[in-house]
């Protein structure tokens, strides 16, 4: 009879080295991920994303002028 112990184990190591390979994936390609997920949005929703990219513009630049006069 084998020990089932050993098994679940071994599922846990597995579990432990998928999840530590998954972390050291996104510390090492984080910007990458991060842009590419960026431009994909900017892709498929251009209308909705250059709205949304112009209003924080204004905003910004408005609080700036804002700012500058004071």
């Amino acid at each position: 009879m084998e020990d089932l112990r050993v098994k679940d184990q071994k599922k846990k190591k597995k579990k432990k080295v998928w999840k530590l390979k998954l972390l050291l994936f996104w510390r090492k390609r984080k910007w990458w991920i991060i842009l590419g997920l960026i431009f994909l949005i900017i892709l498929f929703f251009p209308e909705q994303s250059g709205t949304a990219i112009g209003q924080w513009i204004t905003n910004f630049v408005g609080s700036l002028i804002e700012n500058i006069k004071i």
